[in-house]
């Protein structure tokens, strides 16, 4: 349900929905200039490419469609003899091809618009029951004017019905609060987040200490998330240590769990997809350092034990 408005040729193009209702809004090239200045003052509306978002317009030009559907205006049509008849000069066309002969079929929304069509029409603007323009998108030049008709529009509703009451229990507040609580909610998780981070990356130099201590050749630590700011400070806190011995970091929960093999590079190289297999996922690196993907936290043990076998000091 989506109509392309080009400001500069004042034209309406259907993109998808009924031919009647296509037709039904091409009166927009005659009413939307007086519906857009009874809204506002300013006298350069009526040259902009892009139609204004501000819901006011989209409520009064839905209101315009609306007295039309309730008026039932007809919806009929006309067979002209030949594309020379003077009756066609009335009805909106892209043109016939030059070799075009016989009649020609318009389809006529009476006070409203008449094009050349020879599709299937409603036989008048009450059949669509009703309209609601729902926003407008700006593209490539254009105005995409967004809507739904008959009875999807209470489909529509029913569907933000649904999903407002799900966000009163999820939030605790009327509907005209959801915006600043979202907001605040938003802006809270954010703060967390850092707040998160920050703990992370010293509990990761805690740990870091820690293993710089321990005299083992296969150093090694679980985080039971997976933790990008921990991984990362680890790794860093233990460079110079990773020059000489061996770290195996894994982070995550069964089913969904990370490796990181840290080290000497030519150790890594050798030992790098070896330690992948035994923790039965798969992965890759260079330069010292081999990370990868694996499911079977059971594994680490034997994995291990596998480097500790591998590597001496």
């Amino acid at each position: 349900m989506i109509y392309v408005v080009d400001y500069n040729c004042v034209t309406v193009t259907l993109i998808y929905y009924w031919f009647s209702i296509s037709y039904f809004l091409l009166f927009l090239k005659k009413k939307i200039a007086s519906i857009l200045i009874s809204i506002t003052t300013s006298p350069k509306l009526t040259c902009q490419r892009h139609l204004p978002t501000n819901s006011t317009v989209c409520v009064a030009i839905t209101l315009s469609f609306l007295s039309l559907i309730q008026a039932a205006v007809p919806v009929v049509t006309k067979v002209f003899c030949s594309k020379d008849d003077e009756g066609l000069s009335s009805a909106h066309t892209r043109g016939l091809p030059a070799d075009h002969s016989g009649p020609v079929r318009v389809v006529e929304i009476e006070g409203v618009d008449q094009n050349m069509c020879c599709g299937t029409h409603l036989t008048c603007l009450s059949q669509i029951q009703m309209i609601k323009l729902l926003h407008t998108e700006s593209k490539r030049g254009h105005t995409l004017l967004h809507f739904v008709c008959g009875d999807r529009v209470l489909s529509t509703l029913q569907t933000a019905l649904d999903i407002q009451h799900q966000l009163n229990a999820l939030l605790s507040c009327p509907p005209d609060a959801f915006p600043p609580m979202v907001d605040k909610l938003s802006k809270e998780c954010r703060t967390f987040r850092k707040t998160a981070e920050k703990l992370s990356e010293e509990l990761a130099v805690i740990h870091a200490a820690s293993l710089r201590d321990s005299r083992d050749a296969v150093l090694s630590m679980h985080r039971g998330a997976s933790d990008n700011e921990y991984s990362l400070t680890l790794q860093r806190e233990l460079r110079e240590v990773c020059e000489k011995r061996v770290l195996l970091l894994t982070m995550g929960e069964q089913n969904n769990a990370q490796f990181v093999l840290r080290g000497p590079v030519d150790i890594v190289d050798q030992l790098g997809k070896g330690v992948a297999q035994k923790l039965g996922g798969k992965g890759g690196g260079k330069d010292g350092k081999f990370q990868g993907k694996f499911s079977d936290l059971r594994k680490i043990d034997e994995t291990l034990q596998f480097l500790m076998e591998n590597f001496k000091l």
